[in-house]
């Protein structure tokens, strides 16, 4: 128990499931790479401050944060916040963290009300929600990979610069989500599902970019090659008859205009990926 008149100073700190940090005056760590691991309850109505270096707070299973009056603060440096969750940990809120990486198949639970805030929200596996009562912001890249998912029940912001969305896992709720002011790019991926509205903001140049694959030839005639009486079956099951090439679609949400291309002029179908890149930007 830290009193709201004192004051501990930190480099590694770890709290074990079923123990409590009562924070109600400061707990400060140090100028290096500092540590903190929560598998218990932080709670208090003090502060909290990584300060300077490139800082790492690990969520375990069971971890529980709501208590805690203010955000976790990352401080200077390239911070990190890792939630390797299999069932479920709950934030109260963080502020100044470069990353947000959700990994292992339990759910974040963001409850705030303190606001949260992230450079990049990486959601890789499992599920991360944000709470009616919470918000995050400052969101300039965020990736929901395939068989992952984002709901958003409270605000869900991006910066004033140029975003980036990319999902192909699936985004939910009914909160507000809004990349921001700039020219942002929601990317949908083959498998995404968009269950929520995503408003741009103000900018010249918003777009959704869908990647899939384009069939040149829906209904293709028969294979010739095909035995007798499978010509046709034969043509439906045959890529080069389909001529399927991967190709993206950009439809830009001010102007209304779509446009097209090819991304390969091969043919090509059923292409698959690692689950736990997909989301991802790629050099393409």
């Amino acid at each position: 128990y830290v009193a709201a008149t004192g004051s501990v100073a930190a480099h590694t700190v770890t709290i074990d499931a079923g123990a409590t940090l009562n924070v109600d005056g400061t707990f400060d760590f140090t100028a290096d790479a500092d540590t903190l691991t929560v598998a218990g309850t932080v709670e208090g109505a003090g502060s909290i401050d990584m300060l300077d270096g490139d800082d790492t707070l690990t969520l375990l299973d069971g971890a529980d944060l709501s208590g805690l009056a203010s955000p976790i603060d990352g401080g200077a440096g390239n911070d990190t916040l890792i939630a390797d969750i299999a069932t479920s940990s709950t934030l109260g809120g963080a502020a100044g963290f470069e990353t947000l990486t959700k990994d292992g198949t339990g759910t974040l639970h963001i409850d705030g009300p303190a606001t949260s805030s992230f450079g990049a929200v990486d959601v890789l596996v499992g599920t991360l929600d944000v709470g009616a009562a919470a918000s995050v912001d400052g969101v300039t890249a965020t990736t929901v990979a395939a068989g992952a998912t984002l709901n958003v029940d409270g605000s869900y912001a991006g910066s004033a610069g140029d975003d980036s969305f990319t999902l192909a896992g699936t985004l939910d709720r009914a909160g507000h989500i809004a990349p921001g002011d700039g020219d942002d790019v929601l990317t949908l991926q083959g498998g995404a599902v968009l269950g929520a509205a995503v408003a741009g903001g103000v900018g010249s140049g918003d777009e959704v970019v869908l990647d899939g694959y384009f069939q040149e030839d829906p209904t293709p005639g028969p294979f010739k090659d095909a035995p007798p009486g499978y010509e046709h079956m034969m043509g439906y099951l045959d890529m080069h008859s389909f001529k399927s090439k991967l190709h993206r679609w950009r439809f830009n949400l001010r102007t209304g205009k779509t446009r097209e291309e090819h991304i390969d002029d091969r043919v090509l179908e059923f292409g698959m990926i690692n689950g736990r890149s997909g989301g991802r930007k790629y050099r393409y």
